[in-house]
C-alpha cells in the first residue's frame, strides 16, 4: 500500500480554522499593512478589523481628519488615467516613503485594481 506524502505548510504559514481565527489572527496582527489607492473608501472600516492597517491616498477626503489615513502634502496636479498612476505615483512619493520609514516593522502592502473595461459608448465619447 502506497501512503499519501504529506505536505506540511512551511513554518511561517499558520493555517487558519473559520471566521473566529481569521478575525483573531487580524485582530493580533503586528504587520503594518498599507492600502494604497485614490481615495480610502474601497476598505473603509477595515482598519477597525484589521490591526495595523492603514490607508495611503492620492486624495484626502477627511482633510487629515482620519486617524488612519495619509495623504502627502506636496502633490502637483497630476491627470492621471487611472488608480493604477496614482498608485505609482504614491510608491515613489518621498513623503510617502518617509511617512511608511518612519513607522516600525516591514510593511505589506495592499492595492485594488478594476479590469473592467470601458464599453463601447464610453470609448466612443466626443466632447469636440
Amino acid at each position: 500500500m502506497m501512503s499519501q506524502p504529506q505536505h506540511a505548510p512551511p513554518s511561517a504559514a499558520r493555517l487558519l480554522n473559520g471566521i473566529s481565527e481569521i478575525r483573531a489572527f487580524f485582530r493580533t496582527n503586528t504587520t503594518p499593512i498599507y492600502f494604497f489607492g485614490p481615495t480610502a473608501f474601497n476598505l473603509l472600516g477595515i482598519d477597525r478589523w484589521v490591526r495595523n492597517f492603514s490607508y495611503i491616498a492620492y486624495y484626502d477626503s477627511w482633510d487629515g481628519g482620519h486617524p488612519r489615513v495619509f495623504s502627502p502634502r506636496h502633490k502637483p496636479y497630476v491627470r492621471f488615467a487611472g488608480g493604477e498612476e496614482i498608485n505609482n505615483y504614491l510608491l515613489r512619493d518621498p513623503e510617502v516613503r518617509a511617512y511608511i520609514a518612519s513607522r516600525p516593522g516591514r510593511p505589506k502592502v495592499a492595492m485594488v485594481f478594476s479590469t473592467r473595461r470601458p464599453s463601447a459608448s464610453a470609448q466612443s465619447w466626443d466632447t469636440t
